[in-house]
């Protein structure tokens, strides 16, 4: 992604919908997750904290969640979605940090074996890049005035969501079995407190990208997991090349 040295990841997320797990108990799942890690580097120290699961949970919430001392890496399994997630600013050194190509090819990996080993159904899959970018200008101000141009391209033309923006294009995607279709939502905020100006100088760019089922029998398998995670980096860096050609990095 050649887009402005300014911007930088700061959490990215990978995550799979799952439709009646076959895993079994808590015990047995945790032992799948561990094992489907092993296989990467980076998430081979991985290991499961403890959860306290009440009797009467409902479904999404976590029943194991594996992490590492710094917290750079999550893995959180509920009873209806598995997601991976990545926080680089908890990597103490820059040489050992990933770079997103990589995190979706760990995603297309991990996630490709826990349906292929378990026969998982999924229904939906989702990837979230979120970005910072550091200014020396009023970030509030900064925002506003790229989203209030007339000249603002088509594809950032928005829904204002209080103080956010928010913005969505669907995008087509062809695997060997199957055309599905995905959201791309674009979130642009400058999170700060505008009313502390010395203080506001954060921009937040959030791409959130998932499928859309066309009906409710809609499944995926290793070729769609495979075709959706290795086109994530693609359809992200297509979104913050368009921000930086229209001048919110400079």
């Amino acid at each position: 992604m050649t887009v402005n040295r300014q911007c930088k990841p700061v959490r990215l997320v990978g995550g799979i919908f799952i439709i009646d797990p076959l895993f079994g108990s808590t015990k047995k799942l945790t032992q799948c997750l561990l094992q489907a890690c092993q296989s990467e580097e980076e998430l081979s120290e991985l290991s499961a904290l403890p959860v306290k699961v009440p009797s009467d949970a409902p479904a999404h919430f976590p029943r194991v969640i594996l992490t590492e001392p710094s917290q750079a890496w999550q893995l959180i399994c509920s009873l209806e979605k598995i997601n991976l997630k990545y926080y680089p600013e908890n990597v103490e050194e820059e040489n050992e940090k990933i770079q997103p190509n990589r995190f979706w090819e760990i995603c297309l990996n991990l996630f490709g074996y826990l349906q292929g080993t378990n026969d998982l159904e999924i229904n939906r899959m989702a990837g979230v890049t979120q970005t910072r970018l550091d200014i020396e200008e009023n970030a509030t101000e900064r925002v506003n005035q790229f989203f209030f141009r007339d000249d603002i391209p088509e594809l950032f033309k928005k829904n204002q969501h209080s103080t956010q923006w928010h913005v969505n294009n669907r995008v087509s995607l062809e695997s060997s079995n199957q055309e599905f279709t995905l959201n791309r939502v674009t979130r642009v905020k400058a999170p700060r407190i505008s009313t502390e100006p010395e203080n506001d100088k954060l921009i937040l760019i959030e791409t959130d990208i998932n499928t859309i089922p066309d009906s409710v029998d809609i499944r995926f398998q290793r070729e769609e997991i495979k075709t959706f995670f290795g086109q994530l980096e693609i359809l992200n860096s297509q979104i913050m090349e368009a921000l930086d050609d229209a001048n919110l990095f400079t």
